[in-house]
């Protein structure tokens, strides 16, 4: 007569791991886990790339403003003073992946107001980028803000006055 014994009575035959083999399969799993996290996060970016999207836009610089003011949540600001053979113009470009980006401008009691915002997820970097070129008419007062950019103010050679950029950053 066979008598069956259970786990864990005396005399029953265990298949226990030699020793150390437990860590080892452990540090396997915690190793592909790894390696899957950072192939799907490569992956992730990689789809980000190719999903952008760039707009460029080019406006002629509306002559009743005497002074600019540009808000920009994440991207660059230039500001040329124009030649005497240069119109003044507003472009701006947005470049935008999984989220909106937009850039509005209105001209009241003088100044021109240009805001650029993104509208997403900010876990993707970069959601979207708002960049602004300004060519404004001599010895126009400007006021320029970003958050995350450069600011850049050039004067052209000639009898012209550079913008006096007071720029701030957040």
């Amino acid at each position: 007569m066979t008598e069956i014994s259970a786990p864990g009575d005396p005399g029953h035959p265990t298949a226990a791991l030699p020793q150390g083999q437990d860590s080892v399969r452990v540090m396997r799993v915690v190793g592909l886990i790894l390696v899957a996290l950072l192939l799907c996060g490569g992956t992730a970016s990689m789809v980000n790339s190719f999903a952008t999207h760039t707009v460029t836009r080019t406006t002629a610089y509306p002559g009743a403003a005497r002074s600019v003011s540009v808000n920009v949540t994440t991207g660059d600001i230039t500001v040329h003073v124009a030649t005497a053979t240069q119109q003044p113009r507003v472009t701006t470009r947005v470049r935008e992946s999984f989220a909106d980006g937009t850039v509005t401008f209105s001209v009241q009691n003088g100044v021109l107001t240009l805001t650029g915002t993104c509208h997403g997820s900010p876990r993707l970097y970069p959601p979207c980028v708002t960049d602004v070129d300004l060519v404004v008419p001599p010895g126009t007062a400007v006021d320029l803000r970003s958050t995350l950019g450069d600011i850049g103010a050039f004067a052209r050679t000639g009898p012209s006055t550079p913008p006096r950029p007071r720029a701030t950053s957040r």
